[in-house]
């Protein structure tokens, strides 16, 4: 039997990989943690290998900083939109500006509603995510989890 663990992203949850679950055969055992989880490497050390590591997005860069401990277990890695660092610099004008504690989180918590649509609405593209059955519970998450702390 085939084994992989798999780590969601920023933001995200295990059950983030329900989806893909259902695609798999039976003859494979799919688990999804917490990449949040203060106990995640001692929970990976923990388990049988070989298994395959799968991330996605910030998961694939939550396995390079643990895959040195547990290297010995893993047969394999599939990164999914992997994150490494930002797309993007930020212009001096940005850097200044977020500098200031004040105006920092004003300018932030203003552009929350815009980026997490945007996000949500690009995020299984050419589909709208609103059209997804999971929407619902994933915007959820998002309006509920304070993201800019």
């Amino acid at each position: 039997m085939k084994k992989i663990i798999a780590l969601h992203g920023n933001p995200g949850h295990p059950e983030d990989w329900n989806e893909v679950k259902k695609l798999l055969s039976p003859e494979t055992e799919f688990l999804a943690l917490d990449a949040y989880d203060p106990d995640l490497l001692k929970k990976l050390k923990s388990f049988t290998g070989p298994f395959v590591l799968t991330g996605f997005s910030l998961g694939c860069y939550t396995i390079l900083r643990l895959l040195p401990e547990i290297k010995d277990k893993v047969s394999g890695i599939v990164f999914v939109a992997p994150y490494f660092s930002s797309e993007k610099p930020l212009s001096g004008l940005a850097k200044g500006l977020l500098g200031i504690p004040v105006l920092s989180g004003k300018l932030i918590e203003s552009s929350k509603k815009k980026s997490v649509g945007g996000f949500l609405e690009n995020m299984i593209s050419p589909q709208k995510m609103s059209d997804h059955p999971y929407y619902k519970t994933f915007l959820h998450r998002l309006e509920t989890t304070d993201l800019w702390a």
